[in-house]
C-alpha cells in the first residue's frame, strides 16, 4: 500500500495531513526504533523534523514529505534508528575572559565616578588608582603611579592593543588609562571631571603595557 503524507504540512500553523495514514507512519517509525515519535495522527512539526533527518541521512532532499519510495524503505527495514545519525548541536564552551577584559569590565562599572587626587575608589579615582583596582579585579597588583605602571608587564605596540591594556600619555608618563577598543580608553581625567571614555588621539600617546 502506498503512502503519501506531509506534502500539505504547514509548520507555522501546525496543520497539514492527519488521520490513519499518519498514525501508520508514526507507528512504523516507532517500530523502527524512533521511540520518541508521537502517535498523534497529525503530521506535526516533530514528525516533519524526524522525516527530514531521515531524508538527509539517506542523501535525499529534506522535503519532510513521505512518498512511496520512503514508505517502502521503511517497511523493508532499510530505515531504522540505528542507521540514522541524529546530530546533536555542538555547544561551544564559553570562552573565559582575558585578564585585560576583566580589568576593563571593572573600569566600565566606574564610569561616571568623580576624579579624586590619590583616589583608589570606591567612588573617587585618580588615573592610576582606577587602573590599580581594575587590574586587581583581574588578579594583578600594580603600583600607584602611572610612571611605575609603565615599567610593569609587556610592552605593546599601538597596533596590537587589546582590551584592558594600560595606555600611557604625556611626556614623563603623567597619565594612564585602560584601552577600551576602537581607539578609545577609559580614564579618570583630572579634578572636576569624571571617569569616562576618551579618544586616544586627544592626548599625546607615549606607549602601552600589558600587565600579568
Amino acid at each position: 500500500m502506498e503512502l503519501l503524507v506531509g506534502a500539505r504540512h504547514d509548520a507555522r500553523s501546525g496543520g497539514g495531513d492527519h488521520g490513519k495514514d499518519v498514525v501508520r507512519l508514526q507507528l512504523a517509525l516507532r517500530s523502527a526504533g524512533f521511540v520518541k515519535m508521537p502517535t498523534t495522527g497529525r503530521y506535526d512539526t516533530a514528525t516533519v523534523a524526524m522525516i527530514k533527518i531521515i531524508q538527509k541521512s539517506r542523501h535525499l532532499r529534506p522535503t519532510g514529505a513521505v512518498n512511496a519510495n520512503f514508505w517502502k524503505a521503511l517497511q523493508a527495514g532499510e530505515i531504522t534508528a540505528t542507521t540514522v545519525v541524529v546530530k546533536k548541536p555542538v555547544s561551544k564552551a564559553p570562552q573565559s575572559r582575558t585578564k585585560g577584559e576583566k580589568a576593563l569590565a571593572y573600569a566600565k562599572k566606574q564610569l561616571g565616578d568623580r576624579y579624586v587626587y590619590g583616589g583608589t575608589g570606591p567612588n573617587g579615582w585618580d588615573c592610576s588608582g582606577l587602573t590599580i583596582k581594575a587590574w586587581k579585579a583581574a588578579g594583578v597588583n600594580l603600583p600607584h603611579s602611572a610612571g611605575k605602571q609603565y615599567r610593569i608587564g609587556k610592552k605593546i605596540s599601538k597596533s596590537n592593543l587589546r582590551n584592558g591594556d594600560l595606555v600611557f600619555f604625556y611626556r614623563g608618563i603623567r597619565h594612564v588609562g585602560l584601552y577600551a577598543g576602537n581607539g578609545k580608553v577609559i580614564h579618570a581625567p583630572h579634578p572636576g571631571k569624571r571617569v569616562s571614555y576618551i579618544k586616544m588621539s586627544y592626548m599625546p600617546y607615549m606607549g602601552a603595557r600589558r600587565p600579568g
